[in-house]
């Protein structure tokens, strides 16, 4: 009796992260649609919608994603929802995901907010840590995407 109480927990177990990884799968999916502007603006902000709705029934099963959270920033920033997006990016710095990548992301939310007083700070601090060099070098290459 126990061993298949064991069996049905252990079935029960794949198939929640088997479900979770859909979950996420779809959510990288749609952002990756949303990604390439077909179907104009409307479109594009329905599908990061929808990917963070996924985004975020994946974290129903386990929370200790700091991966989705960001993913869920990224989908935030891209949607232009600042608030949704610092939330989700601290969730994710808590959560143990890469510091210096979230400061990066936080800077340019501060940018887009103005809140260079936030930006100063972040700058201040990756003197003190840097990237690779220079770092308002490594700011303009990661938003330039070189």
């Amino acid at each position: 009796m126990a061993c298949r109480q064991m069996y049905i927990s252990f079935r029960n177990n794949i198939i929640l992260k088997f479900v979770q990884k859909a979950k996420k799968a779809i959510a990288e999916n749609l952002c990756e649609l949303a990604g390439l502007g077909i179907g104009g603006q409307r479109l594009k902000a329905y599908l990061l919608e929808q990917a963070i709705t996924f985004y975020q029934r994946s974290l129903e099963q386990d929370e200790e994603q700091p991966d989705v959270l960001f993913q869920i920033a990224e989908a935030a920033m891209e949607l232009g929802d600042g608030d949704l997006a610092q939330a989700y990016y601290e969730k994710a710095l808590i959560k143990g995901y890469d510091v210096q990548k979230v400061l990066l992301k936080e800077a340019e939310l501060a940018y887009l907010r103005r809140d260079f007083t936030q930006l100063l700070a972040i700058l201040g601090f990756l003197k003190k840590e840097p990237l690779a060099g220079d770092p308002e070098t490594s700011l303009m290459r990661f938003w330039l995407g070189s």
